[in-house]
């Protein structure tokens, strides 16, 4: 009886352990923040931005995701992010514009010759 309840201990001790560790990593994911930023300008172009407000010792601002997967945490009331924002957003209204005018010129650059031939098919010309 002994020396069944040894494996089951050490595997509830891992267990145990691995779980914590789990948590862990997690917490870390949802805990990332920002605790100070900076009033240096970020001039590599930007794919994306979130808000941050103020909670526990993160502090209130804006994070900068860049096109080299960097986030830069920059302040709320800055001029030059509103901007960056700006530009950004303006790119992406350019690209989903480019995106379904190209996708509308394909749709309808096709002509009913190319859909609806009127060419015989290979059955009806073989005489069967």
């Amino acid at each position: 009886m002994q020396s069944v309840r040894t494996p089951l201990r050490s595997l509830a001790i891992i267990a145990i352990i691995a779980a914590a560790m789990w948590a862990k990593a997690d917490a870390e994911k949802f805990t990332s923040c920002c605790t100070a930023v900076s009033d240096e300008e970020v001039t590599d172009p930007i794919i994306g931005f979130r808000l941050q407000r103020h909670s526990n010792h993160c502090v209130n601002a804006v994070i900068l995701t860049t096109d080299k997967n960097k986030d830069f945490c920059c302040p709320v009331k800055s001029l030059w992010v509103g901007r960056k924002i700006q530009e950004f957003m303006n790119n992406l209204r350019r690209k989903r514009a480019s995106t379904a005018s190209t996708l509308l010129t394909r749709l309808t650059s096709v002509t009913p010759s190319t859909v609806f031939s009127t060419a015989p098919s290979p059955m009806e010309g073989s005489g069967q």
